[in-house]
C-alpha cells in the first residue's frame, strides 16, 4: 500500500519526480522512484506534468541535471530489454 501514490501530484502539479530532477546528486532518489515493479516512475518521468506543463525530464534539463535523465533513460532500455528477452 502506498501512502502517497507517486504517479499524483501535489499542488502546483509537482511531484516527487520533479522535486528530484531539480536537485544535484540526486541519482539514488531518482533511482529509488524509477525502480518499482509496476513502472510508475519510468512511464511518468515524461509524462507527469506541473501546472506550467513541465515534466521531471525537462526539470533536470533547465537545471544541467542530465545525469538524472540518463539513468532514467537507461533502466526503461534495460526494462524493455528485459521483458523482450525474458518473458
Amino acid at each position: 500500500m502506498n501512502l502517497f501514490p507517486p504517479n499524483v501530484a501535489a499542488p502546483a502539479g509537482v511531484a516527487p519526480w520533479h522535486l528530484a530532477a531539480s536537485m544535484q546528486d540526486s541519482e539514488d532518489i531518482v533511482d529509488a522512484l524509477t525502480n518499482d515493479p509496476q513502472e510508475i516512475g519510468l512511464k511518468c518521468w515524461n509524462s507527469l506534468v506541473d501546472e506550467n506543463d513541465q515534466s521531471p525530464y525537462m526539470y533536470a534539463v533547465s537545471r544541467n541535471n542530465l545525469s538524472c535523465n540518463r539513468l532514467v533513460f537507461a533502466s526503461a532500455y534495460l526494462s524493455r530489454f528485459t521483458a523482450y528477452w525474458f518473458c
